[in-house]
């Protein structure tokens, strides 16, 4: 566990790399700040904030629309794709967790050039 912790700290750590963290179940990338995926219909759609922050969602069983998600208060797991996915947030905290199966659909899009990336921590 600690291990894990660790690299989910490296995503929050260092938000301008592209990381994507896979397990036998499932992958986990930092949202950046805004995405857009094209997943299966019920596929689940996990958010997990690491810090304090707001997003908008399109696509989802539960829009996270006008919630404050924080880590020990508001948490957005096991939501469910209903149509394409897009995701905005306001800065870096949020993890997304999907099933390992749809790294081929994630991995592209966050490959993109043109994707927004959040920039460098200072300090």
């Amino acid at each position: 566990m600690d291990h894990q912790l660790a690299a989910l700290h490296g995503l929050m750590r260092y938000p301008e790399r592209l990381c994507v963290l896979l397990g036998k179940r499932d992958l986990v990338f930092l949202a950046p700040p805004e995405i857009r995926l094209d997943l299966p219909e019920g596929a689940r759609f996990s958010l997990f904030p690491m810090a304090r922050v707001k997003a908008v969602s399109e696509g989802l069983r539960w829009a996270v629309d006008g919630l404050d998600l924080a880590p020990g208060e508001t948490i957005g797991t096991s939501n469910m794709v209903t149509g394409p996915v897009r995701l905005g947030v306001d800065r870096p905290g949020l993890l997304v967790i999907l099933p390992v199966e749809q790294m081929p659909l994630v991995l592209p899009v966050l490959e993109q050039p043109e994707l927004a990336r959040w920039t460098a921590r200072s300090g």
